[in-house]
């Protein structure tokens, strides 16, 4: 197996220099981006016995396991990719923000930041990345409130014959608002006016230059904020970030089910309601089935008509299928 060839490079010390990308990795990149994960993890896993030093395949693999949620056996692969490729910047990226420290990960951010053209947007929304851990420090999200089965209502959004979403009321920094609760949302996003009226603490924005367009609702990271305190019926939260962007589609805001990972979201459509259950913990549940996790983003494998099966993003926060 190729971790035990990982693991002894790993115990005796020595990167080899970075080899060109084999074609089963770039066949695995393609089948990836066509949304073949099975397909490309394949790939990649041919590659990696080609050759164990493949970044492409190291990569895929690392993005792979860590959609369906084995995250130690992706934060493994990430190391042997560092231990490969310590100056490769995309390497760099993705181990950096595995890192269990903030020092850790600001460090290596820096590292991958510093390869980058500063001009260019990845470098922008890097440099926003960095300067929001380093204003944030060690205050991490998390739950004060008692781990216990709760129900919080959903409201229903939208006019009377057409539903564009679905509602949660929340209670931020002790000020009402609600927000589309979005299965497909990456974390809390909130327009910059209801971000003034709650009172978040600004951790970092992007540099704002005359005549620059304002920030679209999803095709870029908003600039970062912090909740001191987030509260959805009895579950409170301390120290939540949040995006800030220009506009979501006429609602004041979104929030992922990511926020409630200490619990399993049943999510009853028909009744207009959540029941966040206490989580069990790590192990198969009897009567779930698999979905890939992209970000905070839920896909599912859906067969249609026969065809090879296509993933479909389960976006609560669309109107429409």
């Amino acid at each position: 197996m190729f971790w035990l060839a990982w693991s002894l490079v790993l115990a005796q010390g020595g990167a080899p220099a970075p080899a060109p990308p084999s074609s089963a990795a770039a066949q695995g990149n393609a089948a990836y981006r066509r949304g073949e994960i099975v397909r490309a993890e394949e790939l990649y896993r041919e590659a990696v016995r080609q050759d164990e030093r493949d970044v492409d395949a190291l990569l895929g693999l690392a993005k792979i396991h860590a959609a369906v949620s084995i995250q130690k056996e992706a934060d493994r692969i990430l190391e042997a990719a560092y231990h490969f490729h310590p100056e490769h910047r995309s390497v760099q990226v993705a181990w950096g923000r595995r890192r269990p420290t903030v020092e850790e990960r600001i460090a290596m951010l820096e590292r991958a930041w510093g390869q980058m053209n500063p001009t260019s947007d990845e470098a922008a929304e890097l440099r926003l990345e960095i300067e929001a851990e380093r204003a944030r420090g060690e205050r991490r999200t998390v739950r004060r409130s008692e781990l216990r089965e709760t129900t919080i209502r959903l409201a229903r959004l939208g006019t009377p014959g057409y539903l564009t979403g679905y509602g949660i009321a929340l209670r931020v920094n002790g000020k009402a608002v609600t927000l589309v609760f979005d299965t497909s949302a990456e974390g809390v996003r909130v327009t910059r006016a209801v971000a003034r009226r709650l009172g978040l603490e600004r951790l970092a924005e992007r540099p704002r230059v005359a005549g620059q367009p304002k920030i679209p609702s999803y095709h870029r990271p908003g600039d970062r904020y912090l909740a001191a305190r987030v509260a959805a019926g009895s579950v409170e939260f301390e120290n939540v970030p949040v995006e800030v962007v220009d506009g979501i589609g006429g609602q004041d805001g979104v929030i992922s089910p990511a926020l409630f990972e200490d619990f399993l979201v049943d999510i009853d459509w028909r009744r207009y309601q959540i029941t966040l259950r206490p989580h069990p913990g790590e192990g198969k549940l009897p009567g779930f089935h698999k979905v890939f996790r992209f970000g905070s983003g839920l896909v599912l494998g859906v067969q249609v008509r026969g065809l090879a099966p296509k993933l479909f993003a389960i976006d609560s926060g669309n109107g429409r299928s």
